[in-house]
């Protein structure tokens, strides 16, 4: 699970992956999200540990969720793999 603050930075523990190489199990980060749009929630991730932080942009529409996700650096590229989810 993912806690995230909405105005404010949420920190816990999670499994943190910025990269093929770059892995972490069980890292500290700070998250907290925003609504870009009334159907877009942005989520920033920050393993401040590290040099790694994520973006994660929901994008809701219909029955459809679409998951867009980059990175500030990666060992390859920064965009990872877009998700669509639909209600069935």
């Amino acid at each position: 699970s993912l806690l995230c603050g909405y105005g404010k930075w949420s920190t816990g523990r999670v499994e943190f992956t910025a990269g093929h190489l770059a892995n972490f199990p069980n890292e500290p980060i700070a998250s907290s999200f925003a609504w870009e749009h009334d159907n877009t929630c942005v989520i920033k991730q920050f393993a401040f540990e590290t040099p790694f932080s994520a973006t994660l942009k929901l994008t809701f529409s219909n029955d459809q969720v679409t998951l867009e996700r980059t990175s500030n650096v990666a060992f390859g590229s920064t965009k990872w793999t877009t998700l669509v989810g639909t209600r069935k």
